[in-house]
Order: C-alpha cells, then structure tokens, then sequence
C-alpha cells in the first residue's frame, strides 16, 4: 500500500539456474532472472514472504532459489525534516583548505519508511573539490540513503577555500636610512624582540628569510637612536 514501505533492505538471494551457453554469453546472470516478493496488501509490523523468480527468458529453467522465503518488516510511510550535511569529494589542492561551508537550505523534507529514516541524523550533499584553489559555488543534487525520497532534491552549497595557514619565526633586520653626520658611524644595531612569528599562507612564509622594519632615519646623527618601528609585513 502507498502508506507502507520496507523498512531496511531485503536478504540476498541466491538463485541456481540452468540456460544455454550461447545465451549465458550475451547476457548477465542478473538479467536472466527477476528475483522478487509480493507485498500487495501488506499492513505494518514484522512478517515473512515467499520468494518468485521469474526467467526472463523461456530457456533458462530455475533449479533452486536460497533462501525461499524471507524475513521482513513493513513500517508506516512518514515524512521528517532532516538536516543538510556536506560531504567533501576529494581534497583542495596542497596548502589550500575548506574554510567555511553555506548551504541553502539548510533543511530539507525527507519521506520514506520510518524503521530507515530513524536510522539517519542528516541527508548528504556530495561537493567535488579535488584539487580547488579557490571559492566553489553551486547547486549540488542531495544523496539521500536508496527508498528515501528528499524535497527539494538539489541544494545550494558556497564552500570558501583558502590556502592553509602555518606560522614561521623570523629575524628582525633593521633597514636605515640617509647617513650620519662627518666622523660618526652605525657601529651596532639591536632590537627588541629580535625575532618575530607570522602567520599566513605557506607560498608566501617560505619566501622569506627575515622581515624588515620600516627604515629608520640615521641622517646626521651623533647619538644613539632609539625608536620603535613598524615592521614592514607582506600583504
């Protein structure tokens, strides 16, 4: 009935079946026979049913049929709002990572038999991102377990990728500017801390050595200077 449905999958049947050579040779063992149970005016709860074969060709003659009978529990149809959950197909490319995920809607109506719908938290949304270096967008169709129909069946999904984030400790190279006055000279430089820690996209900390302040003026100066100074950092 239209308000009944399976409530998990049936047992496997094995079916021994006798058919000429030739027509074993151009088709499939699983075309040649249709393995069924007849549930027409079934009502709720646990039962058992006998098993049918039919050939689908007048020459295949059925020998045995394991088992002949199966197990089975018919629960009511219903109809529940399940969260979207994205599952990621594949990885971003190296050094580049999923940082946020947006999905409209968020949830959707999901009907099929209760016994199977109890047994799920979320309804899947299959995203490609094998080697995505940047921001994906799109409507993305729902993968919902087999016998379970989802309203609406494709959702929009916005995932934004960045590159992966590490941090590097660096020294701290002072950078000066004009020169000091006739008879002096910068005989030392220090500074406080001597090294610093950045974080940031990996392509850009493996490219650097040090980092530089910003220059700090020496332009006729008899004295110790003493200042703090901006560090000049990569965008």
């Amino acid at each position: 009935p239209p308000d009944v449905a399976v409530a998990a999958d049936l047992e496997p049947v094995r079916v021994k079946f006798r058919a000429p050579r030739a027509l074993l040779r151009e088709r499939a063992p699983d075309d040649l026979v249709r393995v069924f149970v007849d549930l027409g005016g079934r009502g709720i709860g646990a039962q058992s049913a006998d098993v049918a074969v039919s050939p689908a060709d007048p020459r295949v003659d059925v020998i045995l049929v394991l088992p002949s009978r199966v197990n089975l529990t018919l629960d009511p149809v219903v109809r529940r709002s399940l969260p979207v959950r994205v599952a990621l197909e594949g990885t971003p490319a190296e050094g580049y990572r999923v940082s946020e995920e947006t999905i409209e809607p968020t949830t959707v109506e999901v009907q099929g038999a209760l016994g199977r719908i109890q047994q799920i938290s979320a309804i899947d949304v299959r995203v490609p991102v094998g080697g995505a270096t940047a921001t994906l967008e799109g409507e993305f169709p729902l993968a919902p377990p087999e016998e379970l129909v989802v309203e609406p069946s494709r959702v929009r999904v916005l995932l934004v990728i960045l590159q992966t984030e590490e941090t590097k400790t660096l020294g701290v190279r002072v950078v000066t500017r004009g020169t000091p006055a006739t008879g002096y000279w910068v005989r030392s430089i220090s500074t406080d801390p001597t090294a610093v820690t950045l974080r940031g996209p990996r392509d850009i900390l493996d490219g650097l050595i040090t980092l530089e302040t910003v220059a700090v003026n020496v332009d006729e100066a008899r004295s110790e200077i003493e200042s703090a100074v901006d560090l000049v950092l990569p965008e």
